[in-house]
């Protein structure tokens, strides 16, 4: 089983609702039905190697601390399960 990403909780922890420009999808090299499938992490077929490279370099682009994680086990020890903000 793959190990599910963190993309959704990174957009939610800084109250992004992110809708993809073309620009940036390209640069993800995806459509935005993929991007979505990612999101929810219900994608039938794994994310590639590529897809994986051109996120993560993405967010480390434009995110500090733990927002710039894909995948939890990523994360250093410290950083790893800390609640930033309450979910109500």
């Amino acid at each position: 089983m793959e190990p599910k990403n963190r993309l959704a909780e990174i957009f939610n922890e800084i109250g992004l609702v992110l809708r993809p420009t073309e620009e940036t999808l390209e640069e993800w090299n995806m459509t935005l039905h993929r991007f979505n499938q990612l999101v929810k992490n219900n994608s039938r077929t794994p994310m590639t190697v590529a897809e994986m490279t051109d996120l993560k370099n993405w967010l480390q682009k434009h995110f500090k601390g733990r927002n710039a994680y894909l995948f939890e086990y990523e994360m250093p020890a410290e950083l790893r399960g800390k609640q930033l903000k309450m979910n109500v």
